[in-house]
């Protein structure tokens, strides 16, 4: 697990993704992607205040599923 570079309140951040990285899915104010290079789940926010955002363990199984084809 790690985390990328934090952005300010002036600067914003700078989301550095891997190439492969596609988007798995979008909801609300989260943006999921995929690497399969990395073998790794990108979790991004997309709104200044999100909500909680609740994975459950299907959901995680299906990510890991995703990630393993």
């Amino acid at each position: 697990m790690k985390v990328s570079a934090l952005g300010g309140s002036r600067t914003g951040r700078v989301d550095v993704v891997p190439e492969d990285a596609t988007v798995y899915t979008e909801l609300g104010g989260w943006r999921l992607s995929a690497s399969k290079r990395e073998k790794c789940l990108i979790i991004a926010t997309t709104d200044y205040h999100p909500g909680l955002l609740y994975l459950t363990k299907e959901d995680l199984e299906r990510v890991i599923e995703a990630l393993s084809d």
